[in-house]
């Protein structure tokens, strides 16, 4: 006997609406790190198998272990499945679907955090958009899924413009892939809040509806998506600062001239604890939301709500901010080149101590202690210089590139908005 899902769904279809049930989680799953990681896995592909969903979007899967695992145990309902690799350990980014992926494509983006912060991750992660086209039926969707670059500290805007990048490189990646499709989502962890620059330029420049506010139905408790009193994970003092936590994890779509799209129903589709357990799903909350895809009748062109002047004053913020980070890294450079110039002293001092002092070999173990506390000083001095003068030559002016790749397109774009 069919459930009465999909039945619906059979009765949309009749009707020419295509119902389309999209997930998106955060999944926390950093291998020997994260928390209770094998179990929640586990407790994700549970609720997963049993949800009559269409699309799913995760993300933070770094284990390509974890991702079999979830879609071994979810491909009687979520048959296909593709995970994007990229770089060192893989962007972390993977599609489940019920319907065919037809294609697959993925941009990593130019700027993505620093090397030498290992315990950050986002460089090794070679972060990016996540692009599937997937055939339900006779609609063609394009799912994007992504995960911007941590905040790391609400009090600390280092990475502010490397998000704001991100966000904008996103946002051209849409606009200029979505053209042939009948709908487009955006699913994932976009680190940035309803009232940033980040989410403002993809709403305004991919034309992309947050379907929190567009939700005909969702509950006033569906707000924080991060660091919210409800989630097992959430940081004491975090909760102290804003006990509903922050919302940075989102749905977005994008309409077309054949299908519109409303919303009908926005939640967080698992509980707050992992039933028979202490501990939450993930450090983040997942997000659900149903579309509805409904045949325009006659031609209709696309039209955007977001007038021009929003996205003009959007875009000047941004160049500010990438100007910002300019002369910042203007700064940073002066201070790298001026710290490799201080250790290439360094170096060239103890190399003369090396050549001219005559150390007598007549003192044992005294000799021995004070030749390897030399050779240990001056390979650190060489490392140090090493990296000072990388940092200062190599990366300074890759991260340079970057912003203005990213300034000068936003400039082009401002150009044409000005044009009466």
């Amino acid at each position: 006997m069919r459930s009465r899902k999909e039945m619906e769904g059979q009765m949309s279809e009749m009707s020419g609406k295509h119902a389309i049930r999209v997930f998106t989680l955060n999944c926390w799953g950093i291998p020997y790190v994260s928390k209770d990681k094998n179990s929640r896995m586990s407790a994700i592909a549970k609720h997963l198998l049993i949800s009559n969903l269409d699309l799913v979007c995760l993300q933070e899967v770094w284990s390509k272990k974890d991702f079999l695992f979830l879609s071994r145990k979810c491909h009687s309902q979520l048959p296909y499945s593709h995970y994007f690799n990229s770089f060192v350990t893989g962007s972390g980014l993977c599609v489940l679907s019920k319907h065919p992926i037809v294609d697959v494509y993925f941009h990593q983006w130019p700027i993505n955090g620093y090397a030498h912060k290992i315990h950050q991750g986002d460089w090794f992660g070679g972060k990016g958009i996540g692009l599937c086209k997937i055939q339900i039926n006779n609609l063609l969707v394009n799912l994007y899924t992504a995960h911007l670059h941590a905040e790391y500290s609400s009090e600390n805007a280092a990475y502010l413009s490397h998000r704001l990048l991100q966000a904008f490189d996103t946002s051209q990646f849409v606009k200029l892939t979505s053209g042939d499709c009948d709908i487009a989502i955006l699913a994932g962890d976009l680190n940035t809040e309803p009232h940033d620059l980040a989410i403002k330029i993809l709403n305004q420049n991919a034309h992309l509806v947050d379907s929190f506010y567009a939700a005909q139905e969702k509950s006033p408790t569906c707000i924080g998506t991060n660091e919210s009193s409800r989630n097992s994970y959430s940081p004491a003092k975090e909760l102290k600062r804003q006990p509903g936590g922050k919302r940075i994890d989102y749905i977005l779509y994008k309409k077309s001239r054949k299908f519109d799209v409303e919303v009908e129903q926005y939640q967080f589709p698992l509980p707050d604890r992992v039933p028979g357990c202490s501990f939450s799903y993930s450090d983040h909350e997942a997000i659900e939301v149903k579309l509805n895809c409904i045949p325009v009748v006659g031609s209709s062109a696309v039209t955007s709500d977001m007038p021009d002047a929003e996205l003009h004053s959007t875009l000047e913020q941004a160049i500010e901010v990438c100007n910002d980070s300019l002369q910042k890294l203007k700064t940073s450079q002066r201070t790298y080149i001026s710290l490799a110039v201080v250790f290439a002293l360094f170096l060239f001092v103890s190399l003369f101590v090396e050549l001219f002092f005559n150390i007598s070999q007549d003192f044992g173990v005294s000799y021995t202690l004070t030749v390897i506390s030399f050779n240990i000083l001056k390979t650190t001095i060489t490392l140090a210089f090493t990296f000072f003068m990388m940092m200062g030559i190599l990366w300074c002016r890759s991260e340079r590139s970057a912003i203005l790749t990213g300034k000068f397109s936003m400039m082009l774009i401002l150009k044409r908005l000005r044009k009466p």
